[in-house]
């Protein structure tokens, strides 16, 4: 992202980075039309929006950390940062004697019982 001249500063060569950044910002930092990004705010695949008054940003830290994680989508972004496990995680492993047959081994054996009725 371009860095943003300060007007007054205290240190006028060192530029200052935006903390909240529009939609157009995002599109050119992503390289992608605003246009598609907000359908992509719309079917949830982009960390949510901040709601100033009439405007609407996003948190370029937040930002940078999501590229990092590799793009989530915003279900499993959220609860990520909240700590909670989210449901693109591995499930846990069924316990000894409570799990199903897997669908191919129940196709196998009806598959087996219904040859061994035609023979009988």
């Amino acid at each position: 992202m371009p860095a943003i001249k300060p007007k007054a500063a205290a240190n006028p060569d060192q530029p200052l980075r935006p903390h909240l950044i529009n939609i157009k910002e995002l599109a050119f930092v992503l390289g992608r039309s605003a246009e598609s990004l907000s359908r992509d705010d719309k079917a949830g695949t982009i960390p949510a929006s901040i709601k100033l008054g009439s405007s609407v940003r996003r948190d370029w830290n937040e930002l940078l950390e999501w590229v990092k994680a590799k793009c989530p989508d915003r279900k499993t972004w959220e609860a990520r940062e909240k700590g909670e496990p989210s449901g693109s995680e591995s499930p846990r492993p069924p316990q000894a004697g409570t799990s199903q047959p897997a669908p191919k081994a129940r196709r196998r054996r009806k598959a087996q019982a219904q040859s061994e009725g035609v023979q009988s």
